[in-house]
């Protein structure tokens, strides 16, 4: 279930690299679709904004619907804090 926020797509390493090093609770997270020719898994990246390294120094890499290359401290998917 997501927020109706556009979807962002991870890779199967770095799902696999988020599971191992933060074991989220990912809420959004969608069986893998082939996206511009590989298998990649739709995210919500507000839903899921902690797993994809909100918290940390670097977020983890995405890609966005356009085919950008993001994480989640680029705009516009970096919240504001307080």
């Amino acid at each position: 279930m997501t927020c109706n926020n556009q979807l962002v797509y991870l890779d199967e390493s770095t799902l696999t690299d988020i599971k191992r090093l933060l074991r989220p609770n990912l809420r959004s997270l969608q069986p893998a679709v082939n996206f511009d020719g590989r298998m990649m898994y739709p995210i919500c990246p507000n839903c899921d904004a902690y797993a994809l390294g909100m918290d940390m120094e670097t977020g983890f890499p995405f890609v966005t619907a356009s085919g950008e290359s993001k994480t989640i401290h680029d705009a516009p998917y970096r919240r504001r804090k307080g």
